[in-house]
């Protein structure tokens, strides 16, 4: 993915657009949007604790994970027992108490589904200067913010997995990591009663660790609600960012077919113009070459008729030719007027 390349697009022997276009991987990568990872929380203690999503986001809905560290201050693991406040959230599976274990790493996995856009998480190690066990008190507290998206996309041994809350017969997905965009496409969605709907599609694509799955209702994938889901072919890491990567606008002929448009549409108006002008041109030559052959033809009869005799009549013919002229003016401005409206708009 880079280079410079020429490119020529064209439809029906029409060239829509044409231009060069440059796009390297660091461009590509630094255009990149990052939602989730870890929390920003407010900790109070002796003991360090930081928390963040491990699925990259929390969607509305959707059951999503939480990872948790706990270190003491020389950033040694702490193995100690949490009591767990959620606002917002589900833990699932249920459990007959709020509390969960960290491991000798210091680490612990927290499943759960977000319930409403407002969340947060509590988090308290001991009840007083120290618990049982010895380890210091320690309290943690952080908001947690909640994606709106009722998609979720899972890789699974070289397939896409997308799940929907909602009925939803089509989503669309691309598969990206820092080096650029390895497959793209479209998955059939099938729903069971309760309106949850689940498909599923073959990667070919092993990109390397770690990699994105982007997915979303629109082909464009660059709506707010999409979320880009991390996948990992190897190892997953305790917290991942969510990483929105979209195709870029290199070339856009859109300028130079309107106005290539707006060129024809004002030759033809010209064109038609020139037209009217010309059939005015020998209309008028049609009406006016009788009268003025009639009018010779008066002024010959009136040399011999009685002096005054039908001079009212004559006289009323010129007024009736100018009345006539001026109403062949105004229908032939008004067809310019249509004519323009038709072909050029406004």
């Amino acid at each position: 993915m880079g280079g410079r390349a020429l490119l020529s697009i064209e439809s029906s022997g029409e060239c829509l657009a044409e231009g060069s276009i440059a796009l390297t991987r660091e461009r590509f990568w630094q255009q990149r949007k990052r939602r989730g990872g870890w929390l920003h929380g407010r900790v109070e203690g002796s003991l360090k604790i930081a928390v963040g999503c491990r699925t990259g986001v929390l969607a509305l809905g959707l059951p999503g994970a939480l990872g948790i560290v706990v270190t003491d201050a020389s950033e040694h693991p702490a193995a100690v027992t949490l009591t767990l406040e959620l606002e917002g959230l589900e833990r699932v599976p249920a459990a007959p108490s709020m509390q969960l274990e960290t491991d000798a790493q210091g680490q612990a996995t927290l499943t759960v589904v977000p319930r409403d856009l407002s969340a947060a998480i509590g988090i308290t190690v001991g009840s007083g200067s120290a618990d049982t066990n010895g380890a210091p008190l320690a309290r943690y507290f952080s908001s947690i913010p909640i994606e709106p998206s009722t998609l979720n996309a899972e890789w699974q041994r070289g397939k896409l997995i997308a799940k929907s809350e909602i009925p939803l017969q089509k989503a669309y997905f691309s598969l990206v990591d820092a080096q650029g965009r390895w497959a793209a496409g479209s998955v059939r969605l099938y729903c069971d009663n309760q309106g949850h709907c689940q498909g599923e599609t073959p990667i070919e694509a092993q990109p390397p660790s770690p990699s994105w799955l982007m997915l979303g209702t629109e082909p464009a994938l660059d709506g707010p609600t999409v979320v880009g889901w991390p996948v990992a072919a190897t190892a997953t890491p305790l917290v991942a960012e969510s990483v929105v990567a979209c195709d870029q606008l290199l070339l856009d002929g859109r300028n130079a077919v309107m106005a290539e448009a707006a060129r024809r549409n004002a030759t033809r108006y010209w064109r038609v113009v020139v037209g009217i002008g010309v059939t005015a041109a020998l209309l008028l030559l049609a009406m006016v070459a009788p009268l003025m052959r009639s009018r010779r033809e008066r002024q010959a009869l009136a040399a011999e008729w009685p002096e005054g005799e039908s001079s009212e009549h004559a006289a009323s013919r010129p007024a009736a030719f100018v009345g006539l002229l001026l109403l062949v003016l105004v229908a032939l401005v008004a067809l310019i007027l249509w004519a323009k409206s038709r072909i050029i708009g406004g």
